[in-house]
Formats: C-alpha cells, structure tokens, sequence
C-alpha cells in the first residue's frame, strides 16, 4: 500500500490499500446488497452530468453481518470503520458525477472506498463561490480499484466521478 496526502484539501489516499480478489468481492457484495434493497434510494446528479448517481443510505453497518456479506465486514473491519457509523453506497453511472458539496456535519474521517476501477474525487480547495467556478478549477485524484480515501476536512467542496463505461460503486463511511 501507498499513502499519498494532500494536506490542503484534507486528503490521505491509501493507494491498494484493499487486495484486488477482496476489492472485487466487497463490489459484489455491495451490488448485491443494493440491488435487493427494499429502502429509499436517492438519485443525484452534478450540472453537466449525463448520468445520475444512485445512493442507499444506512445508519450503521450491522446489517451486512447479519445477512453474511463476509467480504463487506472483513474490509470494514480492516480499515477499522466502526459498526455505528452511517455508511452509504453509490452506484455511478458511466460518465455520471455528483455536484460539488463539502461533508458538514458528518462524523470525520470519512473513509470512501474505491473497490472498482475508472473513478475519481475531483475537488476545490478555495472558497466556493459557485458550482461553475468549481467545474472550471478543480483538481482530480484518479483512483484505481481498492484505493481508499480518508477525509479530514468537513468544508471541502468535491464530488465522486465515473469516468469510465460501465456502472461504478463506490461506499463512503461518515
């Protein structure tokens, strides 16, 4: 595993920081768990953006052992995300992104895994003025599967992009 910081934006990415054969499996899991899910499900999507995001909220993680999603625990258990916190899965559509936002009032750090491929967390770090200036100077992480992200810092504005053809996942503990 590499760790790369970036300190201004309150960043700490674990570069492979979930073996590929779990990554893949915790995807699956996480699929799966969306797919039959029987909640609310919200849909979002950034200006510009051809494709929406799909997201399933939960307000702890306990449900995942409680219906035997082995992979799902074993890699919340290795990043030590404890089974209280909120916890949600996104499902991005190809080429989809979110809108710009920060994380107030969310419990710090959240921890976003990458279990699958072609993504990215674009984010701004001056002061937020409007989602078009954000568009127009952002900078990127490009993210690979099993890379995670630790967010420090609840005012950053960022957003989740797909970059890639296919429906990417992505989870994020808060």
């Amino acid at each position: 595993m590499r760790v790369e910081e970036i300190t201004d934006a309150g960043l700490v990415i674990m570069r492979g920081a979930i073996e590929p054969e779990l990554s893949a499996d915790y995807a699956a899991e996480c699929n799966d768990f969306f797919m039959n899910y029987d909640g609310e499900i919200t849909s979002t999507r950034g200006a510009r953006s051809p494709g929406a995001i799909e997201t399933l909220r939960l307000n702890n993680t306990i449900t995942f052992e409680k219906l035997g999603y082995k992979s799902v625990v074993r890699v919340l258990e290795q990043l030590e995300i404890p089974r209280l916190k909120s916890f949600a899965i996104n499902l991005q559509n190809p080429h989809s992104y979110q809108r710009f936002h920060p994380d107030l009032g969310k419990q710090l750090p959240l921890i976003i895994i990458h279990p699958t491929g072609e993504g990215a967390l674009d984010y701004f770090e001056g002061q937020f003025r409007s989602e078009e200036e954000a568009i127009e100077n952002h900078k990127t992480v490009e993210l690979e599967p099993g890379d995670v992200i630790k967010q420090f810092l609840p005012y950053i504005h960022h957003r989740g992009f797909n970059r890639g053809d296919t429906t990417r996942l992505t989870t994020v503990s808060y």
